[in-house]
Order: C-alpha cells, then structure tokens, then sequence
C-alpha cells in the first residue's frame, strides 16, 4: 500500500474507495495523456500512484474536488457523465467485471451494484427496487454529513449507464427522478437497458431436435440420415425465433417506457411553457404598471424642473428689482416734468399769451419726449415679462445677439449702479441657433449676475460673440474680472444648490440650471478662472442650417 504519509490525511479518509477514482483517471488518461494526468492530480495536493492502488481510500470533499477540477480542466459540465462510462473498463473491477460479464445480466449487475457498494462506498445505503427484465429503479440515501454534489450525481449516473456495455450493449437509459444536490431527500434513478438476445430456446430446440432424431432413427431406421440431421437444425431455429420473438417483446417494452417518458417530458414541457407564458404576462403587466409608474414620476419631475427653472427665474428678477425700478422712475420723472410744462404752456395758450406760435411747437417735442420715455418704459417692462413669463421655451430660429441685447437692457443699470463697465462686441450676421429664446436669455442673465456679485469694487463685464467656422457653433463668451473662483470649487459650480455666497445671496441653482438648459440645446457651456483675475464662461451653440430655418419660418 502506498505510504498515508505522503499525502493529506484530510483527502484520505476511508469514504470511497479508489476503485471509484479510477474511471476518472482512465478517462483523463486517454483524452491528454499520462503526463499531463500526472500534474492534473498533482495540482488536486494528491498522489496518482496512491489513486490507483485499489486498496486505498480518499475523502467524499476529495472526490467532489477532483470531479470539480475535472469540469474545470475539461471545460466540460458533462465530463463527469463522460467519465463515469469507464467504469466498465477491466481495469476499474478486474476479476469480478470477467465474472459479470460471462455469468450476469444487467438486471443482476444493478443489483449486485446496489449490494457490494457499501464495500466501496461509506457515503449512504443503495436500494434497488422495480427489478423487471429491462428496468430498475435505483435509490441512494446519503448519510447527514456527506451533502450530495452535482457532478457526484452525473458521474453516478455515467456509472449505471455504462453497465450494458459489459456485454457490447447500448448505453442504458437513466432518468434522475428525484436529487438530493437539488434538494430532495434521496436520490432516486430509473434505468432502462436492452438485454441480450437470448439464445436459450435455441438450445431447448436444439436438444429436443436431437432427441426427436434419436427417436425417429429407432423407430424409422430406413429414413435418410440426411433428413435425421435436419431435425436437430429445425428445433434450434424454431428455438431462436422465439429468442427473438421474446428479445422484441422485451424491446417493445423498453421503446414503450422510453415513450411514455417522452411523452412525460412533452407534457412537463408544455405545463412550464404554460407557466412560462403566464409569467411573462404577468411580468409584461407589472413592467407596464411600472413603466406608467415611472412615466408619472417623470412627468412631475419635469413639471416641479419647470417650477424650480421658473424660481429661479423669478429670483434673478427680484435681485434686479432695484435697479430697475430706478431705470423706470427716471422716465417717469421725466414724463411728470414735462406733463407739467405742457400744462403749463397750455394755460398760457388758453389765457391769449403772445408766442402761440412757438408755445404750441414746444408743445409738440414735449409730447414726442413724453411718447419716447413712455416706450422706454414699456420696453423695460416688456422685458421684465419676457424673462419672468412660463412659456415652455418653444424652439425657434433665434438671432443670438437681439437675445443678449435683450438681456443687457435688463441688466445695465444694475450693473452702472455698481460700477461695472459693460461692454458688447456682437459679431454681425451670426447665423441662427435653435431653441427657447427665454431660456437662453435665463442662462446670460444667471452668468451676468454671478458676474456682478463677484466684481463689489467695480470692473468689467464683456460680452462677446463669434462663429466658430471649424465647430459649426455660435460662441457666447461673458468674461468679467472679478474675484475669480478658487480651485477647489470648480468642479463643483454646475452641482445643484451649490455656492459660496452668503445665506439668502443665492440659491445654488442658477449654474445648475443653465447648464441643463445648454445641454438641451445640444451646446456647451465651459468655464475659465483664476482667483484675483475673474472668470469666463464660454456658451457654444450649434448653428442653425438655412434649410432648417426657413423650413420653421415657413411653418
């Protein structure tokens, strides 16, 4: 025997005999080689002389380990199965595989099996029950401490299958009905095999044909020699036809059982194809609740994106709200001088001064003073409309540089109250950009402001723009020479609700939102700093196509 203490005592535990290893050996050995076989076993902390000595004994966890190395190895699930079909090979059972094969039958294989493997095998008890000519039915219990493995049950099964093969024989057919790897209790196999011919009636025939001969030749001397020795010839074929005639009978009855389990395995897939299609309805049915679900979820996050865009909106107005109730009330002031000199100068008129002529002339630019300042009111005003309205933005061929004048007209006066210097170099005849023209003046008036705040002693706030020729874009570039934003902020000024100004100056969100309203426009929006010298933001916008705009215009 081969010394213990050259390998693990863990992997040699008297559970299961090597008998049961070597299957897996012959099968590794024909399909790579004997050296290749060597550094496989090596590789499992074993020895490959120690595996085949059949006295010897290796652990349940070893087996299972080495068929898991073996699927591995192979890249084969089945290569259990597969190696479980050398079983019948000389070299597995020596002696006691040439006494089957010339003195058994499968039927009495399987039950031997069943008998002897507790001599081989410490793992549970075997049963074999349901014995007919060509079918059994085969239960294994395992006991509490060995818990069955797949491949275990696949090379289990490659095993029964082999046994027919002692006598030249297909494979037997074994359909698992029960799996304590899945979670049955016992494993539980059904084994269908073909038997071999069998050759008794033709002897019986033979046999009696010889005595008929005997018979006749003592009763009838005179009949031909010739005719006697047919005799014994009719009785063995009369013999082997009802050989044969049992053989198909037996072949009837497996076809019969393989058909009945056919049509077992059509309705068991048709009863989970039944439940298949049931799932899949019912899944379709949760998918599209759950789709109007989300579908609800993101119409009301797109309505509270509108009310928080519009918010936001509305809080750059209130921060312009001083400076442009300023640049209201001078017109205003101006309107209320002038109403009085008219009236005055009318008085004069009614009460026959001498300089009707010229009185009534000074009259007139007056009212012309009065109807320009009162348009300019009316713009301011049209303005503060325009931004603060909740229209939904609709696209549109937009001439960039009316939308930014639009936003300076707002935005002027605050700025000259804080001593910014606000300079407009707007390249002429920029092409069209597509999109919400009261979204994209939202966007300049946020930059603007942020502007603003970041410049408390004064400077100046420039905005300019240009046409890239190579990008096919309209570039807004708004520079100002504030404070600039420190380094450790910049990848964090488009974040929501993030800013450095004090409590109730800013909500966070004005960046945030215009940096969504130029990726909807299909643009960018990028930003340059260094603290002490200020900050650009550089807005870039796909041009419109001249198809593409006079196909809208025409609409």
């Amino acid at each position: 025997m081969y010394p213990i203490t050259k390998v693990s005592a863990d992997n040699t535990k008297t559970e299961l005999n090597c008998r049961n290893t070597k299957p897996i050996l012959l099968y590794f050995e024909e399909k790579y080689g004997r050296e290749k076989l060597k550094d496989f076993i090596r590789g499992t902390e074993m020895n490959l002389d120690y595996l085949e000595n059949p006295n010897n004994w290796v652990s349940y966890s070893y087996y299972c380990g080495l068929l898991a190395k073996l699927v591995e190895y192979t890249s084969d699930p089945r290569a259990p199965f597969t190696a479980g079909l050398y079983t019948t090979r000389n070299e597995c059972y020596g002696a006691l595989a040439n006494i089957v094969k010339r003195f058994g039958t499968p039927a009495s294989t399987y039950k031997l099996i069943a008998e002897m493997t507790s001599r081989y095998s410490k793992l549970g008890m075997f049963n074999i029950s349901n014995i007919r000519k060509n079918s059994c039915t085969i239960t294994t219990t395992y006991y509490e401490q060995f818990k069955q493995d797949k491949n275990n049950c696949l090379n289990v099964q490659g095993i029964f299958s082999s046994i027919p093969t002692f006598w030249n024989l297909p494979l037997a057919k074994v359909k698992e009905l029960k799996c304590a790897a899945l979670g049955d209790e016992v494993c539980e196999y059904e084994i269908f095999w073909h038997n071999r011919v069998s050759r008794l009636f033709g002897i019986v025939g033979s046999i009696i044909g010889i005595v008929l001969a005997f018979i006749l030749n003592i009763l009838m001397p005179q009949i031909n020699v010739f005719i006697l020795s047919v005799v014994p010839l009719l009785g063995y074929f009369a013999g082997r036809a009802r050989d044969y005639k049992i053989t198909l009978k037996d072949y009837a009855e497996i076809n019969e059982a393989e058909n009945k389990n056919l049509m077992e395995s059509i309705e068991t897939i048709e009863e989970l194809n039944t439940e298949l299609q049931n799932k899949v309805e019912q899944r379709t049915h949760e998918l599209s609740e759950s789709n109007k679900e989300l579908q609800n979820v993101l119409d009301e996050l797109k309505k509270s994106q509108y009310q928080l865009v519009h918010s936001e909106k509305m809080a750059s107005i209130g921060q312009l709200a001083a400076g442009v109730a300023h640049e209201i009330n001078n017109p205003i002031a101006i309107i209320k001088g002038n109403v009085q000199y008219m009236l005055k100068k009318l008085n004069s008129i009614l009460a026959g001064g001498s300089h009707e002529k010229n009185s009534v002339l000074e009259c007139i630019e007056t009212s012309e003073r009065i109807v320009e300042e009162t348009e300019r009111c009316g713009n301011i005003v049209l303005g503060l409309l325009e931004f603060s309205s909740e229209k939904g933005g609709k696209a549109w061929p937009l001439d960039i540089n009316e939308e930014i004048s639009t936003t300076v007209a707002l935005i002027e006066h605050s700025f000259l109250l804080n001593k910014i210097r606000l300079e407009q170099k707007l390249s002429p005849n920029l092409p069209y950009v597509v999109g919400g023209g009261d979204h994209l003046r939202q966007v300049f008036m946020n930059i603007a402001i942020n502007a603003r705040d970041a410049m408390p002693d004064g400077g100046v706030f420039t905005i300019e723009t240009t046409y890239n020729s190579e990008s096919k874009k309209v570039e807004v570039k708004l520079v100002d020479t504030g404070v600039g934003i420190p380094a450790p902020y910049m990848n964090r000024i488009f974040d929501p609700f993030f800013t450095t100004k004090k409590t109730g100056k800013g909500s966070g969100l004005g960046l945030s939102i215009s940096h969504g309203i130029i990726k909807i426009h299909k643009g960018s929006l990028n930003v340059k700093s260094e603290v002490g010298q200020g900050t650009t933001f550089l807005v870039s916008l796909p041009a419109a196509e001249d198809s593409q705009v006079k196909g809208m215009l025409t609409q």
